[in-house]
């Protein structure tokens, strides 16, 4: 018979640990992000004023699903809500439940949340990968009695990984081609040009080698581009992160999710992108350049070099992330929408007029998801 374990502890959570791993290979469309290693660094960094709600779904004796959960407060124009959520908090661009049956999941999980009192104002699912999801989320909402409301949250840039090399650049534009030959010419006036990936299997492999030299190159490249001078930045060399974004290097190296990316100019790192890398599917977590070598585009020329290795080690995707940078147009190849599917507290009429305000007020969302729509059916319309 189906029950539902409530974890709120990170202790309570440590003997589901091989339960966590097995379901996480079983999980349509998984990433780091969703490992309890990625979890682990998020708590220990930002658990200050988070409740941790983790609901372990089982079959007897059995854990056939866990839908990961946390409460926090986020701050809106109609004051502080509390938020029953996805413990992601804008790090990545996709979080769903862990295990083969989301749907399944959801509506077990959501079953007991509806079945416990609610210290909370708005459940807030939003990060929903709507091609992994096939509208499990908003069903088990409505099974359980919850009306939803659904609204785009983000648009990401992907690069999917199908054809060859060859065949991806020519469905480029000229320009852009030319751009990167001259880029390449003028990088190669300056002396040596190399570029070095290190992507370890992990630790059940034998190669568990974090290589922190290459790390710390990243992190001061990091620094000396205009997100280290930047206050509110979340760089990796940025104070209130750095040992965040350190943890968490540790942790994707040991399961084998980490991806580091630098181009060198005579020996000298001018360019780097850091990712993680799950199941052939890459997520883009940070890049930068040194801005001495700006002249020669050193993140273009880097890119091209990362995305022809990625045809080569047939990877499935890089997801360039959902901050609108105008590079991005260039390389990716789908445009995808990220979807939030939120309950509104019935009882409560501050919550329901910030659904209200949101519903009247979507900020162009439904105008953006048009064409989001659009331009995924035509996978070079992102290069015109």
């Amino acid at each position: 018979m189906t029950h539902v374990v409530e974890i709120n502890s990170w202790d309570e959570l440590l003997p589901f640990v091989p339960d966590w791993d097995s379901l996480l290979q079983q999980t349509p469309g998984a990433s780091f992000y969703q490992s309890l290693d990625w979890l682990g660094c998020f708590w220990r960094h930002f658990r200050d004023g988070v409740t941790l709600r983790v609901l372990i779904v089982r079959d007897g004796d059995t854990t056939t699903g866990i839908l990961p959960l946390i409460v926090v407060r986020e701050r809106t124009r109609l004051g502080w809500f509390h938020l029953l959520t996805y413990p992601l908090r804008d790090w990545a661009t996709f979080y769903g439940p862990i295990g083969p049956r989301p749907e399944a999941t959801l509506t077990a999980g959501l079953r007991h949340v509806c079945a416990t009192p609610r210290h909370w104002d708005v459940l807030d699912l939003r990060c929903t990968d709507q091609r992994a999801d096939q509208n499990g989320t908003p069903n088990a909402m409505r099974n359980n009695g919850l009306p939803v409301s659904e609204s785009l949250w983000k648009v990401t840039d992907l690069v999917e990984f199908q054809g060859s090399w060859d065949e991806y650049l020519a469905s480029r534009t000229q320009k852009f081609r030319e751009n990167l030959r001259r880029s390449h010419h003028r990088a190669l006036r300056l002396g040596d040009v190399v570029y070095e990936r290190h992507r370890p299997r992990g630790a059940a492999a034998g190669d568990g080698d974090p290589n922190w030299a290459l790390y710390d190159e990243c992190v001061e490249l990091s620094r000396r581009t205009w997100q280290g001078a930047c206050p509110y930045a979340t760089s990796l060399s940025h104070p209130e992160v750095r040992d965040f974004f350190r943890d968490s290097h540790a942790a994707a190296t040991a399961r084998g999710a980490a991806d580091i990316n630098v181009l060198r100019i005579n020996g000298r790192a001018v360019a780097f992108a850091y990712n993680y890398v799950f199941a052939g599917a890459t997520i883009g977590v940070r890049t930068g350049y040194d801005p001495e070598f700006a002249a020669v585009s050193p993140g273009s020329l880097l890119f091209s070099f990362l995305v022809r290795d990625g045809f080569a080690r047939q990877d499935k995707s890089l997801d360039l992330g959902t901050d609108r940078y105008d590079f991005k147009r260039h390389w990716c190849t789908h445009r995808v929408p990220v979807l939030r599917y939120a309950h509104y507290r019935i009882n409560s009429p501050r919550t329901q007029l910030l659904r209200w305000k949101r519903r009247l007020f979507p900020r162009m969302a439904e105008t953006r998801l048009d064409r989001c729509k659009v331009e995924q059916s035509s996978p070079a319309s992102a290069d015109n």
